[in-house]
């Protein structure tokens, strides 16, 4: 393994989809059915290897709650990738997630890749109110990789956060080399 790479990604989402549990799920392989509405923000991290990498995922969870919405600057500020969730079983969660990259997008100011996850996959159809074939075209749409997930079962938990990860990683080694070399002279 060589060098070691910190990453900050940030969960958005409406209140309520399981952006807490989905990171409870991959951080500590842990699902608790017990809800406790995020306040604020909270930090998680956890250490994956990746192309010869190893890389530190710094995991943000903010509250989805409205009054939440409006953070300042400072907490985007070095965000290096954005996993976005919707619940299959709010048609809601999946209409705000523009506003959710609206407001990501005005803060960073830099172009970040973007994971969209459909939480509750567990759940049987009969109460999901977005199709698998609405979710897979609106992130079609908008060029970003998609996964139904499951906090509860894990299932594609830990393939949507690889995902960014990779994704994140080759954009930040993209973003290094496109910095130009500056030399002083004196």
């Amino acid at each position: 393994m060589s060098s070691k790479v910190t990453l900050k990604i940030v969960v958005l989402g409406d209140s309520f989809v399981g952006k807490t549990s989905l990171i409870n799920q991959f951080i500590n392989r842990k699902y608790s059915c017990d809800y406790k509405a995020t306040i604020g923000v909270d930090l998680s991290t956890r250490q994956i290897s990746l192309e010869n990498q190893i890389v530190n995922l710094t995991v943000w969870d903010p509250s989805g709650s409205e009054r939440f919405r409006c953070v300042s600057d400072s907490f985007f500020r070095g965000t290096d990738g954005c996993v976005l969730v919707c619940s299959l079983t709010s048609s809601e969660s999946l209409n705000s997630l523009d506003q959710w990259i609206e407001d990501l997008t005005r803060f960073t100011g830099k172009d970040i890749p973007f994971v969209a996850v459909a939480n509750k996959a567990d759940v049987d159809e009969f109460e999901w109110q977005i199709t698998q074939n609405k979710f897979e075209v609106w992130a079609t749409m908008k060029k970003f990789k998609c996964f139904l997930v499951s906090a509860k079962d894990a299932t594609n938990v830990e393939n949507a956060f690889f995902e960014l990860a990779e994704l994140a990683l080759k954009n930040t080694k993209f973003a290094q080399q496109m910095q130009p070399f500056v030399c002083i002279v004196i």
